[in-house]
């Protein structure tokens, strides 16, 4: 889901002009897959797991490599490679970016276990 800074979420789901797909795996590696009309962009790197400002999980992610250029739209950040996920307190599946801090939209992705 997408919100601007003013609260309004405007889309979500399909609805989105992309999809993205984080996988984490049990060694600290994550994976995050973007898929925007038939095109794929994937990075790889390490995650950390802390306590976010609310007490909840939080989840730094430190991606491998120097960006390319038509790759840098996959970074939810505000410092490219590093990216800021925490679960809200709310909703335990549910995790949340912090790009609205450099005035981006804010994300919202629903957590699978599998």
């Amino acid at each position: 889901m997408s919100c601007s800074n003013t609260g309004e979420c405007i889309k979500e789901g399909d609805e989105m002009d992309f999809q993205d797909t984080y996988t984490f795996r049990e060694d600290n590696t994550v994976e995050k897959i973007r898929i925007r009309q038939n095109d794929t962009i994937k990075v790889e790197g390490t995650f950390n797991v802390t306590k976010s400002y609310y007490d909840t999980p939080a989840y730094t992610l430190q991606y491998e490599g120097e960006p390319k250029p038509e790759d840098i739209e996959i970074y939810s950040s505000c410092l490219s490679r590093e990216e800021y996920l925490y679960v809200i307190q709310d909703d335990e599946n549910i995790l949340k970016n912090t790009v609205e801090d450099c005035d981006g939209p804010r994300m919202y992705y629903s957590r699978e276990d599998q």
